[in-house]
């Protein structure tokens, strides 16, 4: 895989050549990740180890990640549900909290929750917030690899450097048949990018 490199962290790097240039990928990390933190950071290292050094900073409470984007430039979100977001204000509004990290950031923002029931009465109304992405657990680190290329963070080995920058080829149709709205929102979320969706 190869990185598609976000502007403000092609300003970050040395740009002598997109060959050469060795970016240093910064990922905020939001709510009780259980350890999986370290896991996700290794996986994107492995993914984007030619091009760019991955820096993740972990936040227990949404206003502390709210604050800290006001100072830092992050280039990618995972938001824990565990099953919710903990709190020190009291209980916290997931799909507000979504909404204004969006308003601020415009990157891209993958939530990961360990509650089925919740997965499914929020996901959609999550994604419509503003999330690129929704994965209930244990999820396939193959579908995080599809919605990572979907949101423009890795795409196929044999792109050329000078193709990094411009939107992936379609690869086709999709049709997409499922009775949950979560289910089709999530699926639209991931290959509207490469695909021409026909969702029933």
């Amino acid at each position: 895989t190869a990185l598609k490199i976000p502007r403000d962290a092609a300003r970050r790097g040395e740009t002598e050549s997109l060959k050469s240039v060795k970016l240093v990928f910064l990922v905020a990390i939001c709510g009780n990740n259980g350890g999986l933190d370290d896991y996700l950071v290794s996986y994107l290292q492995k993914e984007l180890a030619d091009n760019c050094v991955i820096q993740s900073s972990c936040f227990t409470y949404p206003e502390e990640l709210l604050n800290a984007v006001d100072q830092k430039s992050f280039d990618l979100f995972f938001v824990f549900l565990n099953p919710d977001l903990p709190s020190n204000i009291g209980k916290p509004d997931v799909q507000k909290f979504i909404a204004d990290l969006k308003a601020k950031v415009h990157r891209p923002i993958i939530i990961i929750s360990n509650e089925g029931k919740f997965s499914r009465q929020m996901s959609a109304s999550l994604l419509e917030a503003g999330a690129d992405a929704f994965f209930p657990m244990p999820f396939d680190l193959e579908h995080l690899g599809l919605a990572l290329t979907a949101c423009g963070i890795i795409s196929s080995p044999n792109e050329s450097p000078a193709l990094l920058l411009k939107t992936p080829k379609r690869r086709g149709t999709l049709l997409v048949v499922d009775d949950e709205e979560a289910i089709r929102e999530s699926m639209r979320v991931i290959f509207e990018n490469e695909y021409d969706l026909f969702i029933a």
